[in-house]
């Protein structure tokens, strides 16, 4: 059996003098951990320091080397409520004239008011509006095509079971915003981006698919009825009324310039028209050199 001699047989506290020889070497690691995180934050120090170096020299320093940092154009514009205008590196000093025609828009069909019973779950085997039955039974099929811009008609089915939520579905499948809105009681369908190759068109022939043709007419949708914007609305509120996509137009110096956004690339310059200019109204874009430009990549 082992034999242990403790303090109490020697004389001396063996606990303490254990434990204070632990400490010593405890601090010893401690002091060297220290030192290693102390290394490990100049590491990090060093590293982010030699990023700022690079980044300065790649991408600015460096970029003072080429003849295009000193050569800054900015453009000012007569009536900025009209248009902004960017000045790339390519364009010279001087006085454009610039006339905003038309503004691009998006095509819009703000369909005929329905009764105010009509609710998204309504199906079009019951539905009767604006003096016309669908006359869809409820194991019928109907359909109508949409066609957006150049591309194929998309045909899109339905049945008597179908509801005007299930319509709406089907047009954004299509490739259209449509929505349903029951206060009001009128379905809203637009084309997702501005400009004439966006439009879209609702179609179903009276004569070769007279059921289709009903339906539109029955959802307040039928092009045939809508109320061209350019006349008065208010004579019939309660039509349909429909807008067609247009592309923007802007005279630049004389020469005529359309776009499906608002948005113009033209011999160095970004134009974004904002507003119609009035019947005779011409507004100018000087170019200049942008010496603050200039200075400020010095600068930084």
């Amino acid at each position: 059996m082992a034999m242990r001699i403790t303090g109490m047989n020697s004389g001396l506290d063996t606990e303490s003098i254990i434990t204070e020889l632990l400490k010593a070497k405890s601090a010893k690691k401690d002091n060297l951990v220290k030192a290693q995180k102390k290394l490990e934050y100049k590491q990090d120090a060093w590293k982010t320091l030699n990023s700022k170096i690079y980044t300065l020299y790649n991408k600015t320093v460096n970029n003072l080397k080429y003849t295009s940092t000193y050569k800054k154009q900015k453009a000012t514009v007569s009536n900025s409520s009209i248009a902004s205008v960017i000045a790339g590196e390519k364009t010279t000093n001087g006085v454009q004239n610039l006339e905003v025609k038309y503004l691009a828009k998006s095509g819009y069909l703000t369909g005929a008011k329905l009764d105010s019973s009509c609710t998204s779950s309504t199906t079009l085997s019951t539905l009767t509006a604006n003096g016309t039955d669908a006359g869809i039974g409820a194991d019928k099929t109907v359909s109508f095509k949409v066609k957006i811009g150049d591309h194929k008609p998309q045909e899109i089915n339905l049945t008597g079971a179908s509801t005007i939520g299930d319509v709406v579905s089907k047009l954004k499948e299509a490739g259209v915003n449509a929505s349903f809105d029951e206060k009001n009681g009128r379905m809203f369908i637009s084309s997702k981006t501005t400009g004439k190759d966006a439009n879209f068109e609702l179609i179903a022939d009276s004569g070769s698919n007279a059921a289709g043709y009903n339906l539109l007419t029955s959802l307040g949708i039928n092009e045939a009825t809508c109320v061209d914007t350019d006349n008065d609305p208010t004579t019939n509120p309660n039509s349909a009324t429909r807008v067609k996509g247009k592309d923007a137009m802007i005279i630049l110096n004389g020469a005529v310039f359309e776009s499906a956004s608002n948005t113009f690339e033209v011999n160095g310059f970004t134009i974004t028209a904002m507003k119609e200019t009035a019947e005779n109204e011409v507004v100018t874009i000087t170019t200049s050199e942008d010496y603050d430009a200039v200075y400020g990549t010095i600068k930084n």
